[in-house]
């Protein structure tokens, strides 16, 4: 009993309890969103909101403190001030990061719907577009809600988290050495035989509801991981020379070629611009099906250019 006491009360535990925290805290600021802007979530839902995250979340977790719970375990058997200073500074690193992540998350739904992802970090690499896109009112807001939530975060860590590090608990070492057995189990998600995945937290036919449930942390590197692999593949059957060459030969028109789509010579047209739309979710682009059934009648009824 005095040992599963010692554990409870050891440094691994306070960690992921603290970084548990600043997810659900986060979750919650994410579900005040939601039922700001009226988006139909269901009050009686809101409890499950926070029990089908746990599995993504003890996942996030687990990735966040491994490296530092691991030099906590070192430090067991060789007692070093420089490990802590090592500890210490990855996690002034990490946890903000985990603050910033769960705000950038609340930010991107509240501006596009969508909880934050690859191809929502890819914008930041034209900041002055993101510039040009907000009031002087909304960088300098998010400027000071970024600062508040990484010094706080550092300061609670500071006083609540880290000093525990340095203890030696009563208990014998290798009964510490239980988290090894428990991260991996934790870092799948479970025992199931397949990796854990967003799936989880699909419990509501209100989408908005089932977003409030996935881990941002997890569900923003699962996607730059995923991302990152298909750019890796994308000229997999091609070399770069070959690839090319049959771009090229897709866009090469004749120098007489022309084609009349109207009955008149003067049409009147109107140009109509979809916001953030991508041909992930056009199915005659080969995106996914179901998604766009009216503008699919669109191009029914008129001409799609696919090629422009």
């Amino acid at each position: 009993m005095k040992g599963i006491k010692n554990i409870i009360h050891s440094y691994p535990f306070r960690l992921f309890l603290f970084v548990e925290l600043i997810f659900i805290f986060f979750r919650l600021l994410f579900v005040s969103v939601l039922l700001i802007k009226g988006k139909n979530l269901q009050i009686d839902e809101i409890p499950s909101v926070f029990i089908y995250a746990n599995r993504l979340d003890f996942s996030a977790v687990t990735y966040i403190i491994s490296i530092p719970v691991l030099l906590w375990i070192i430090n067991l058997y060789i007692k070093n001030k420089l490990l802590s200073k090592i500890n210490y500074l990855l996690n002034v690193f990490l946890l903000p990061l985990t603050g910033i992540i769960g705000l950038l998350n609340i930010f991107t739904f509240y501006a596009w719907g969508t909880i934050i992802n690859a191809r929502a970090v890819s914008f930041f690499l034209y900041p002055k577009e993101i510039v040009a896109s907000m009031s002087t009112i909304q960088i300098l807001s998010a400027l000071l809600l970024i600062i508040i939530t990484s010094i706080s975060i550092v300061h609670l860590y500071k006083r609540k988290v880290h000093p525990v590090f340095a203890n030696q608990i009563s208990t014998s070492k290798h009964l510490t050495l239980i988290w090894l057995a428990i991260f991996p189990i934790t870092l799948r998600g479970g025992l199931q035989q397949i990796p854990i995945n967003e799936s989880v937290c699909m419990f509501s036919k209100n989408e908005n509801t089932n977003l409030a449930s996935i881990n941002s942390f997890w569900y923003l590197i699962n996607s730059i991981y995923k991302a990152q692999n298909i750019n890796n593949k994308a000229y997999q059957f091609y070399s770069d020379q070959e690839a090319n060459n049959y771009y090229k030969a897709l866009y090469q028109s004749a120098s007489n070629c022309e084609l009349n789509i109207t009955n008149t010579d003067k049409p009147n047209i109107i140009t109509i611009v979809f916001e953030s739309w991508t041909a992930d979710i056009i199915e005659s682009l080969g995106g996914e099906k179901g998604v766009t059934p009216f503008f699919n009648s669109l191009e029914k009824e008129g001409i799609m250019f696919d090629q422009i």
